[in-house]
């Protein structure tokens, strides 16, 4: 690379014209820039040798906002045969704020535009495919809550204390849906079909005790729960265990239908608890042939669930 002219490096009437402009702090102000350029004009004109113009000015714009001043300046200096005329490309230097993205040519901006119009496409795609898996979800939810009465495992509810006792379920008076409730629940020392039930399911390990005997009759379990407090024990034991009547079919249940069921160990036993009323459990009396609730999980209150053969 050849040297430029003695006057193209007085630095005493152009301080940063030669400047070592490699040094990365060392940007240049807008009247820097604009007195680089009128000299880049006349170097041209002296036929100074263009890589040292050509270094010099692209590794001298540092100012981020000026790249455009640097496409124009270069595309001039390779395009300008050596002795001809130079009139340098007027640019506009933008203001930007810091934090803004950089400007784009069209053609960046084209490209961006295009992309961002694919993502959006991929978007409504994607939320299309989520609200038919939504919908796929909720028939599945459905399928799970409501068992059909022919599917849905049949149980007979077992006293552990007693064996051979058997939670009855009296529904042959009961024929509509009543605010307390209606028939009778009691004991028996066999298992026939007032004694046999029909599991249906609903979410979180939820359960409702239809009666195989009496269409759309439920066990029903509600109480005062001033009276009883969960760790109470009763002698008559506490609320009112009787049955409801249910329409339409499964599924419908309240809250008072509904039970939890809690497997206590190995062998099988478990306890039975009302939704609506925590911390209490069904509880089976063979002495006074009663079901009521208490607030304990003792030996009255351990059942064996046995499954009957459809």
């Amino acid at each position: 690379m050849s040297a430029p002219p003695a006057d193209v490096q007085d630095t005493a009437s152009h301080p940063k014209r030669d400047r070592d402009l490699l040094v990365p702090d060392d940007v240049l102000t807008d009247n820097d820039f604009d007195n680089l350029w009128d000299w880049f004009a006349s170097a041209v004109e002296t036929n100074v040798d263009r890589q040292l113009i050509f270094a010099k000015l692209v590794n001298s714009a540092r100012n981020p906002y000026l790249n455009q001043c640097r496409l124009n300046l270069t595309a001039n200096l390779f395009l300008s045969p050596t002795g001809t005329s130079y009139t340098p490309t007027k640019c506009t230097i933008t203001a930007h704020t810091p934090g803004d993205p950089q400007p784009h040519d069209d053609g960046a901006l084209k490209d961006l535009n295009s992309q961002f119009e694919g993502l959006k496409g991929e978007l409504r795609h994607a939320r299309a495919e989520l609200a038919t898996k939504d919908k796929e979800i909720h028939m599945l939810k459905t399928k799970v809550q409501t068992v059909s009465p022919s599917s849905a495992p049949r149980v007979a509810i077992m006293s552990v204390k007693c064996p051979d006792n058997f939670v009855q379920m009296d529904g042959s008076e009961v024929s509509s849906h009543t605010p307390d409730g209606s028939g009778s629940v009691g004991v028996q020392p066999h298992v026939a079909w007032h004694e046999t039930f029909e599991l249906e399911y609903y979410p979180d390990s939820i359960f409702a005790f239809k009666s195989t005997c009496f269409e759309n009759v439920y066990l029903r379990a509600t109480c005062d729960p001033r009276k009883l407090f969960p760790g109470d024990r009763k002698t008559s034991g506490g609320g009112v265990v009787n049955c409801q009547y249910i329409s339409g079919g499964p599924g419908r249940c309240s809250i008072q239908e509904k039970f939890r069921i809690y497997h206590l160990g190995w062998r099988g036993w478990v306890a039975i608890e009302p939704l609506a009323f925590p911390g209490r459990y069904l509880s089976l009396d063979a002495e006074k042939r009663t079901v009521t609730l208490q607030g304990v999980r003792d030996e009255q209150e351990r059942f064996c669930l046995v499954f009957i053969a459809s």
